[in-house]
């Protein structure tokens, strides 16, 4: 029986900027700087529990399209939006010049604003599933869309109140209700935010409950964990999280600089 909590949700932003701290990088500083986290990735890669190669999520939030654009051009095709009317608003902009696009979702989910966010072209995952509702309502709207939707159920794996996602159990029962009553969504994994005290360089506990019920639903529903993707680690311990398993690390100051909030 799922008994979900309903979290009070409270969206924390997180950066870290290897250049340009306090301005956005210049056009020659993006390629740069996301070659530089690629080659980390690549490094730690080599060190990680994981099989499968790790996805950098360029999170693009506040950031103007045309630098989603050049690192487009240059070849890159995951980016990550934290908020809907900015995903929306970027994604008929550059609907035509970024046919390949692959966007993900990573910010709060509210009910409401699900079928907006369902109507995205090239909305490729959506990584903070929390709820039955979530599901159900995803669901529906795919199915008026024919077309799948990837989505990952969000995991609170520090216990603190101002994050989104569910415990353990209720993870397990809602990658459950995806994969048996949700027949337009796919279960691409799990995702965690963690905790901001820890110390980036240190083994992160976070990390492990996150690897771990990825293990244990993978034994509850006899898959193969190569199926599901761990979307964990952020611009200060994406090289942690890739060394703990993650294959999705969400990383924005460090390639985009500092980011920007109206006043």
């Amino acid at each position: 029986m799922l008994a979900l909590r309903t979290p009070q949700l409270r969206f924390c932003s997180f950066s870290v900027s290897l250049r340009n701290t306090g301005t956005m990088a210049s056009s020659s500083d993006l390629q740069n700087n996301l070659n530089a986290i690629l080659a980390n990735i690549d490094e730690a890669a080599q060190q990680a529990k994981s099989q499968m190669k790790p996805i950098l999520l360029a999170v693009s939030k506040t950031k103007p399209s045309s630098m989603i654009q050049e690192l487009y051009d240059g070849g890159h095709r995951d980016f990550g939006e934290n908020y809907v009317q900015e995903l929306d608003s970027k994604a008929a902009e550059l609907s035509g010049s970024c046919p390949e696009m692959r966007w993900h979702y990573i910010g709060t989910l509210q009910t409401n604003k699900i079928s907006k966010l369902a109507s995205i072209e090239n909305l490729y995952c959506v990584q903070t599933i929390s709820s039955i509702k979530h599901c159900d309502t995803f669901d529906k709207e795919m199915e008026k869309r024919g077309r799948m939707l990837n989505v990952m159920v969000q995991m609170n794996s520090s216990g603190e109140e101002q994050k989104g996602g569910q415990d353990e159990e209720n993870c397990l029962d809602l990658a459950k209700h995806v994969t048996e009553k949700c027949a337009n969504l796919n279960l691409f994994g799990f995702m965690t935010i963690g905790s901001f005290d820890r110390d980036p360089n240190e083994h992160n506990p976070d990390f492990d409950l996150l690897f771990k019920l990825r293990e244990k639903w993978c034994q509850q529903a006899g898959k193969d964990v190569k199926n599901y993707h761990l979307s964990m680690g952020m611009s200060n311990d994406y090289v942690q999280a890739i060394k703990q398993g993650s294959t999705v690390v969400r990383v924005g100051s460090s390639i985009f600089g500092a980011r920007i909030y109206k006043k």
